[in-house]
């Protein structure tokens, strides 16, 4: 009698232990990709001429049972891994960097539990997903778009699973222009658009909130006649503006947007080293600097002893204007002392509530 009552109890155990980890990997799968397409089409730039705005995309359709109305705010962190790359030699079949270094990245993120996380210095999209599987336990979607070169690193998204938003990802690595007679990739590490739809929307011509992802190229070269990499940086920049200007043509003047990532130069006006064409001389008219007055012990990059603020968010006017942005900030790892990686990750909160109420109106007739 007892044995059948043990028995009894263990089945009951066994059952409940696969129900609820039937519902772990329900909770988790809650996108599905329904395009994976190149779309390629021309567009006539007033700066770089004629460029063809080609590169990956990829669109998500939320299958989470909360609505979108159900998230008022979004947290969207931009971090430079530091060279989250797969192992060039192929002693091992993974990355490089350290478990410490993985490990101490994955405790931060798990603290703060960002809904969209932009990283820079990826090799590809496989490497992100299995350190996202290894330290989120399959909570986020990786998406890399450009194809897995050794010799390069990306640009990536991870975008969490359990979002009641649809999501559009969209890459531009193919653009290219005229360095010194040289026709180069203006985007060296791609750069993405990552734009939200309200959940279940039937067509994408109005999105909620768009974010663009870039890593601006180093200011170093060894070409003599772009010493700091200056016209290379100052094309970046304004290839990026005419990324968001065809979105404000195509969706509207007052599309929700922030660019956000790596800019590989000192953000705050105050501090911008001589000789660099920094990113707030071009955008400071259409865009405003999230953090532009921390202080210098909340520097994001470091070398040679110097705290540079290099990694950031620019919000547009309307973001402004609506008070959508509700806080923004620097995140700071728990080993301060072993940093896992060599710049700090920078967060932005969005008020989603205030962005569906305008979308709403924005499309009521």
């Amino acid at each position: 009698m007892k044995l059948r009552h043990l028995f009894k109890a263990g089945f009951l155990f066994f059952l409940g232990l696969c129900l609820f980890s039937s519902s772990l990997r329900s909770a988790h799968a809650s996108l599905e990709c329904v395009d994976f397409i190149a779309p390629i089409e021309s567009h006539p730039s007033r700066i770089l001429g004629e460029i063809p705005l080609e590169g990956g995309f990829r669109f998500f359709r939320s299958r989470s049972k909360r609505e979108s109305l159900d998230q008022s705010r979004l947290k969207v962190v931009t971090l430079n891994l530091q060279m989250l790359v797969k192992d060039p030699t192929g002693v091992t079949d993974y990355t490089t960097k350290s478990e410490r270094e993985r490990d101490g990245i994955g405790e931060l993120m798990r603290s703060e539990r960002p809904d969209l996380i932009l990283v820079q210095e990826v090799s590809d999209e496989e490497t992100l997903q299995r350190f996202s599987d290894e330290q989120f336990s399959g909570t986020y979607e990786a998406v890399v778009l450009r194809p897995y070169q050794s010799e390069r690193m990306s640009v990536g998204v991870l975008i969490k699973k359990s979002l009641p938003f649809d999501v559009g990802v969209q890459g531009y690595e193919r653009m290219h222009w005229n360095w010194d007679g040289t026709r180069a990739p203006v985007f060296h590490h791609d750069l993405l658009t990552v734009s939200l739809y309200k959940k279940g929307t039937q067509d994408r011509e109005h999105p909620l909130l768009s974010i663009v992802n870039l890593h601006n190229k180093a200011p170093t070269t060894s070409r003599e006649r772009d010493p700091n990499s200056i016209r290379f940086r100052r094309a970046q920049i304004e290839a990026t503006q005419e990324v968001v200007e065809r979105y404000k043509r195509e969706y509207g003047p007052h599309l929700p947007t922030l660019v956000g990532g790596d800019f590989n130069g000192e953000l705050r006006l105050d501090r911008v080293q001589k000789g660099t064409y920094e990113f707030g001389a071009f955008l400071t008219n259409r865009f405003e600097l999230l953090l532009k007055n921390s202080a210098p012990e909340e520097a994001t990059a470091f070398s040679r002893g110097r705290g540079n603020q290099f990694d950031g968010f620019w919000m547009s006017a309307s973001l402004k204007r609506w008070g959508a942005v509700l806080r923004s900030g620097v995140l700071r790892y728990f080993d301060s002392k072993n940093p896992p990686s060599d710049h700090r990750p920078v967060f932005a909160v969005v008020d989603m509530t205030s962005l569906l109420e305008k979308h709403t109106l924005q499309s009521t007739p």
